[in-house]
């Protein structure tokens, strides 16, 4: 199982006559969600360099590229620049959001979810263009709201094949590209226009129905009419070492490969869901703050242990990690521990302390190497530190003290004023979950 995240860059060209967006369109980036993202623009003003050293004054990661006579030469120059910038700096994904585009909160969580239940190389979201264009408006797939990878965008340029007019799957239909899928998707995000228009406003126009695409670059094959609500699962952002943390996104990405909406929600007194979306709230997360109309409570510690309501709802879905959390509710056991947890065999030669959710009350040895939030960095760095391990002292009483048993560790919680040897709770796990998330997804189905 690799890391639940990947890097998303926002970013687009953008020139001083798109200033008076500026300072919503940096709202909205910094409102977003998904909290592994960055931001650059590569502005391509051609009367000096104002606009540059205006967002530079703000903080914004950007370029300048003076402009040439051929428009879409620029274009094409400042989305290489893009792609450079994206690669330099480790990025798997480029979100292309152009600056008079005001997107919601969850865009880069759906246009996220969508690329990995289609295992796209491209997420194209229709988008209002200006007013004047026509009539109505119009709505169209352009490079206003799209995701695309860097993968992606690297084979366009090793090919001098980049798309002059815009990314529409005819545009770079050629057979090197034959391998990768496009997916096209209509009003599950509403984009707002800068000039007046929003894809709302076209939802009386057009069927007010979440449909997207899928089928290799170039062709377009309707594959679902309608993937039902959103399961908005409220969370902190991830860490590796928190076993509550990891499940709530594993249950995210597991809902998604079952080919339902679901999307992490960091903020939920700033976030507004549909009626018909799912609020999933863990045990720490006190009453219903995103105002939901179905809620499912996932119980995964006592009820007010470490915070949150010891009693919900009448009107909540109660579900539950153990049995003896909320006694008679349905078992969600989440798969959270990779294989790479095992015992490598190796040379030990170090003793680690975690603190994690406890106390540090100075009774491990001295020189232990700390675990902490940030470190290691990754859990296979963590899974190879434990099989270095000889002795994890632990006040906490999670899910480490087990992975390090996997991997081989002798194991010490502590328990009052000494540390005991740790016991896991083994006869607990039931190693059920697709029947269990069968249960989950079919409680408001």
């Amino acid at each position: 199982m690799t890391e639940p995240f990947d890097q998303v860059l926002v970013a687009c060209p953008t020139y001083l006559g798109k200033s008076y967006a500026l300072d919503e369109y940096i709202q909205a980036y910094n409102h977003f969600t998904f909290p592994h993202r960055g931001l650059y623009m590569v502005d391509n003003t051609g009367t000096g360099l104002r606009y540059y050293e205006h967002l530079k004054s703000l903080n914004v990661a950007c370029d300048h590229i003076p402009p040439t006579n051929d428009w879409q030469e620029t274009f094409a120059m400042c989305w290489k620049r893009i792609t450079q910038y994206a690669k330099e700096n480790g990025y798997k994904w480029v979100a292309s959001i152009e600056q008079d585009n005001i997107c919601p909160p969850m865009t880069l969580d759906i246009l996220l979810n969508v690329a990995g239940y289609c295992k796209a190389v491209h997420v194209a979201h229709s988008y209002p263009w200006h007013q004047f264009q026509t009539d109505k408006g119009g709505v169209l797939i352009g490079l206003g709201c799209n995701l695309l990878s860097v993968e992606l965008l690297e084979k366009i340029f090793e090919q001098e094949k980049w798309i002059t007019d815009s990314f529409e799957a005819e545009s770079y239909a050629y057979p090197e590209f034959n391998h990768l899928v496009m997916v096209e998707i209509d009003h599950m995000i509403d984009v707002r226009h800068l000039d007046g228009l929003s894809n709302e406003f076209y939802s009386f126009e057009r069927e007010k129905i979440p449909i997207f695409t899928k089928g290799k670059v170039g062709t377009r094959t309707p594959i679902i009419p309608n993937n039902g609500p959103t399961y908005c699962i409220v969370a902190p952002e991830y860490t590796h070492v928190s076993a509550g943390i990891r499940a709530l996104h594993v249950l995210k990405d597991q809902i998604i490969k079952r080919g339902r909406n679901a999307v992490m929600v960091y903020d939920p007194i700033n976030t507004v869901i549909g009626d018909d979306d799912i609020a999933v709230y863990p045990e720490v997360v006190k009453g219903n703050p995103l105002n939901a109309k179905k809620v499912i409570r996932y119980v995964l510690n006592y009820p007010g242990l470490i915070g949150g309501d010891k009693e919900y709802d009448p009107s909540e879905k109660i579900i539950t990690w153990f049995d003896e959390f909320y006694p008679g509710a349905p078992i969600l056991q989440v798969p959270i521990y990779e294989d790479f947890f095992k015992d490598e065999g190796g040379e030990r030669t170090i003793d680690c302390v975690w603190v994690g959710r406890g106390t540090d009350v100075g009774m491990h040895p001295e020189g232990c190497t700390r675990i902490t939030y940030d470190f290691p960095q990754s859990r296979t760095e963590l899974a190879s530190l434990l099989n270095k391990t000889k002795t994890l002292y632990s006040y906490d009483n999670g899910s480490l003290p087990y992975e390090a048993l996997l991997c081989g560790c002798e194991v010490k919680v502590a328990k009052g004023k000494r540390f005991v040897n740790f016991r896991p709770q083994s006869k607990k796990w039931t190693h059920d979950f697709d029947n269990q998330i069968e249960v989950f997804m079919g409680i408001y189905s």
